[in-house]
């Protein structure tokens, strides 16, 4: 496709809404990518700003951009200068975030001719886990400890990819929590992954912040409850946290047996629990992540990126 295209304006919401429905049908065309990571690394800096500059002055394999869409900052349906310039402002200067998707990966809002080849940093490798189910709950961790590092945005970037990867006959949901527990949809009952629906989810998840306190157990309680009332099955929950278990002063340790028991004695329905650790674990909070995983059917992953 060609580097530059008209911008057509239409209400934000219905674009969203297409190219969830889109994505769900023809995924490789319609990519999850963030606005200004030119070089689909995964992280936005200078090196996006040279690579764009690249691009346009200096050509030659080294200077491609494997993603149009992300390369276009200032979302204007064109890959040009004002490009690397909006960036280095937005960096360095105080300048206008780019448009959304910037913080965690979505989908782009605007619809214009820029392609968007490969964005390899916003493909979940945890999709397979819950790709057959057909009742799913997605639950983060948002305590503080989840900031430390970017571990919330890691978990909002794979339940994002994940949940425009399922089919669109299953029923989700999603659950934060730190002391206290919040969910989508909040009438605590699952939803039809339609597109309105995704996309309202989407929005939810990407407006939650991370804050003090770590809960786990209602958390888990709240989800099974939620897929208690699903009408298919299989159904699964996918947990991602750093592990942590400091509620309300209440012994860490104590506090994760008291969890697993309590799971234990809620999942009778055969709701199948993965548990997701997010970089760095202690050998306590692993070891519960691996424990919620194998009392319960499911398995335990990794991230360390």
């Amino acid at each position: 496709m060609s580097r530059s295209g008209s911008l057509t304006k239409v209400h934000l919401a219905g674009v969203v809404l297409f190219l969830l429905s889109a994505l769900r049908t023809a995924p490789a065309e319609t990519p999850l990518l963030r606005r200004g990571d030119a070089d689909a690394s995964g992280s936005i800096n200078v090196t996006d700003a040279v690579r764009i500059l690249r691009f346009l002055f200096a050509g030659g394999p080294d200077a491609s951009l494997p993603c149009l869409d992300a390369a276009d900052v200032d979302d204007n349906g064109e890959v040009n200068i004002s490009d690397g310039v909006f960036l280095l402002q937005y960096l360095f200067l105080a300048g206008r975030q780019p448009r959304q998707p910037v913080e965690i990966c979505g989908v782009d809002p605007t619809p214009d001719d820029l392609d968007c080849e490969s964005f390899p940093v916003c493909v979940s490798e945890l999709t397979h886990l819950v790709i057959e189910a057909n009742a799913v709950v997605f639950i983060i961790d948002r305590s503080g400890s989840m900031m430390d590092s970017g571990e919330l945005a890691i978990a909002k970037r794979h339940t994002i990819s994940i949940l425009c990867a399922l089919r669109s006959e299953v029923e989700f949901g999603v659950v934060f929590f730190a002391l206290n527990v919040s969910r989508f949809p909040s009438t605590g009952s699952l939803v039809r992954n339609t597109s309105a629906n995704g996309a309202t989810a989407i929005n939810y998840i990407q407006s939650v912040q991370g804050v003090a306190g770590t809960c786990p157990e209602p958390a888990l309680l709240a989800a099974l409850d939620m897929l208690r009332l699903a009408s298919g099955v299989p159904r699964a929950i996918l947990f991602f946290s750093d592990g942590g278990a400091t509620c309300s002063g209440v012994e860490e340790a104590a506090y994760m047996r008291d969890t697993l028991a309590a799971v234990a004695a809620t999942n009778t329905g055969g709701v199948t629990i993965h548990t997701v650790g997010i970089l760095g674990l202690t050998a306590l909070n692993e070891q519960f992540l691996r424990d919620l995983a194998e009392q319960n059917g499911g398995t335990f992953s990794h991230i360390t990126r």
